[in-house]
């Protein structure tokens, strides 16, 4: 027998299925209290899942990503298919078969930022970050929070030593309203951490590697733990202080430490007094004291005014004034200079749109939401507000069809419908009423106040088994609701139910 033979014998491969079980079984009783809150993608079913996440509980990170990626490759061959051609070339290593895949729909989507993306995935995978980085920073110009091409440039930045623009991407993708997912690039990020993480070069990059620690505490928060450590270095060394003193306040409020996290945030804004995320998380857990509506204000305006050319905090800031502080004029000037700078910002146009509805100038937020629909037509919303301003002009035909329009154009679309029932119930057409009511509720309407009056049409219906039932359930979530205590105590006289 060749020695290949007995590499590859049976009983070698049962051996090493054996050793994969009995590993598994020593890494759950050694780190239970880890593994209880790690994610699922750190337990894959194969002998190489199970080094995977023995490299990954010894903290050798890269060596972890590179063993799950060749489980991934194994289950390839084994004859799993993702059911995208693209992914499963790409999960196998054929580089070059997943380009030609990509490029053949590039020739027809040439600006499809998702298929840019995977590009950009093969390129990094490929271990080509430049070209990476190329097809990534076009995707970014059109989508600044696109989170996947964000975490992807991140890693091409930090694979070129451009330390300072990756934490940037890492910051972006971090921020609540970045759009996609969290799983495309992983493996990369994860290896990425090991990789700076085991560097001997006397210029490692501590802050970043807070981040990056920070990023993977999503996924297992054991994290938070080396996210505070480098970051704690980085202050030392005088890397990026301020971004570190932001990781360490972010990583103690995930942690449920509100009051412990406000301090190093402050002392982000104090050294860096233009680093708006600071402001951002500041004016956050100011929020969750309650009572402290100036200092939350102050941080809003702060985070706005240092970066007034990102949409997202001045969006922000004027949802802030709108529904916190209630400075409806404010709000409405902040939209409008937005619009000055933006004006194909559909969400600015919404903002204003919102602002005028609630100051009572129906034709102008009707203009505003108007000019939205025709940058983006299939904006449910927007045709939804513009059928509320309709209403509110009592031009009802008009809005029935506005509502109808952002029905069609997402039927998931909730509000729309209780505008219609609105507009029925104040026609008294009960019957149509209840049935949009119903159909908002059925798609994840969660109003007390649209419940209150779907239950009083039941009532007004002599529907009184229903209206009961739902008046049930309105004093469940809110006992204290004296229209529903009133209401229910109408409808069970009518069922002949005696208190």
């Amino acid at each position: 027998m060749v020695l290949t033979d007995f590499i590859f014998s049976p009983f070698i491969r049962r051996s090493a299925k054996i050793l994969a079980a009995f590993l598994i079984v020593f890494l759950v009783f050694s780190g239970r209290q880890q593994i209880k809150q790690m994610d699922d993608r750190f337990f894959q079913p194969s002998f190489q899942g199970a080094v995977g996440l023995a490299y990954y509980l010894g903290g050798d990170y890269a060596k972890a990503a590179r063993a799950y990626r060749t489980h991934q490759r194994q289950k390839i061959v084994s004859g799993y298919s993702s059911g995208d051609p693209i992914r499963d070339a790409l999960l196998l290593g054929d580089f070059h078969k997943a380009r030609q895949l990509v490029q053949t729909k590039l020739t027809e989507r040439p600006d499809d930022p998702n298929l840019l993306t995977v590009a950009g995935e093969i390129d990094l995978e490929d271990g080509r970050p430049v070209e990476a980085l190329q097809r990534l920073s076009s995707v970014l110009e059109r989508e600044p929070l696109n989170r996947d091409a964000l975490l992807l440039a991140a890693v091409a930045r930090a694979r070129l030593q451009a330390y300072g623009p990756s934490i940037d991407n890492l910051k972006a993708a971090l921020r609540p309203r970045a759009e996609g997912s969290w799983s495309r690039g992983f493996l990369l990020s994860l290896e990425t951490t090991g990789m700076l993480a085991a560097s001997n070069s006397g210029q490692k990059p501590l802050c970043l590697l807070a981040h990056y620690y920070r990023y993977l505490r999503i996924f297992d928060s054991s994290n938070a733990s080396p996210a505070i450590r480098f970051a704690h270095k980085a202050i030392d060394a005088g890397d990026r202080p301020d971004d570190a003193y932001l990781t360490i306040g972010v990583v103690l409020e995930k942690e449920g430490k509100r009051e412990q996290a406000l301090q190093p945030i402050l002392k982000a804004i104090e050294i860096n007094p233009k680093n708006a995320e600071a402001y951002r998380w500041a004016a956050s857990l100011y929020a969750h004291r309650g009572g402290d509506l100036q200092n939350e204000f102050l941080m809003w305006k702060g985070a706005f005014e240092v970066s007034s050319n990102d949409p997202t905090y001045r969006r922000a800031f004027i949802n802030f004034l709108v529904r916190r502080f209630g400075d409806y004029p404010q709000a409405l000037r902040v939209s409008l200079e937005g619009l000055e700078y933006f004006p194909q910002d559909v969400e600015l146009l919404k903002d204003a749109c919102e602002i005028y509805l609630a100051l009572g100038e129906y034709e102008r937020a009707i203009a505003q939401c108007r000019q939205a629909t025709v940058i983006q037509p299939k904006d449910a919303a927007a045709y939804g507000l513009i059928g509320f301003g309709l209403w509110r002009l009592q031009r009802i035909s008009e809005a029935v069809a506005s509502y109808k329009t952002a029905m069609s154009v997402d039927p998931s679309h909730a509000p729309s419908h209780v505008g219609l029932a609105g507009i029925y119930q104040e026609q008294r057409q009960f019957r149509q009423a209840i049935e949009e009511y119903e159909e908002s509720f059925r798609l994840g309407n969660r109003s007390p106040e649209d419940a209150t009056s779907l239950c009083g049409l039941y009532l007004m219906e002599s529907e009184y088994p229903k209206a009961a039932s739902c008046l049930e359930r309105m004093l469940k979530w809110n006992p204290d609701n004296k229209a529903a205590q009133h209401l229910y105590t109408y409808a069970r006289k009518n069922l002949g139910i005696k208190d």
